[in-house]
């Protein structure tokens, strides 16, 4: 697999687990939403491929401003977790 294969896969994964795990809005249900963590992706590749530790990623999530409530540190850190065990490729 080349590398912009890997980026790609990699960044699915991201996409992924955001909309499935993160979700601080509630849309992973709705079909018309998948996009919607889109834009946060390239950011967490960027923090993953460079070995961040999942404190540092659940503080750049809990950074977001989606106008809500926050989302609760537990969650953010077992999010963190999950991305970080996605071993992207650096």
């Amino acid at each position: 697999m080349d590398d912009r294969e890997s980026f790609n896969r990699d960044l699915a994964a991201i996409r992924e687990l955001l909309l499935r795990e993160w979700d601080p809005i509630g849309v992973a249900d709705v079909p018309e939403a998948r996009s919607e963590y889109d834009a946060y992706a390239p950011r967490v590749y960027g923090l993953l491929a460079r070995g961040a530790p999942a404190e540092e990623v659940a503080a750049y999530l809990a950074a977001l401003d989606f106008g809500l409530a926050p989302v609760p540190s537990e969650h953010l850190r077992k999010v963190a977790e999950a991305l970080c065990a996605l071993r992207v490729r650096r």
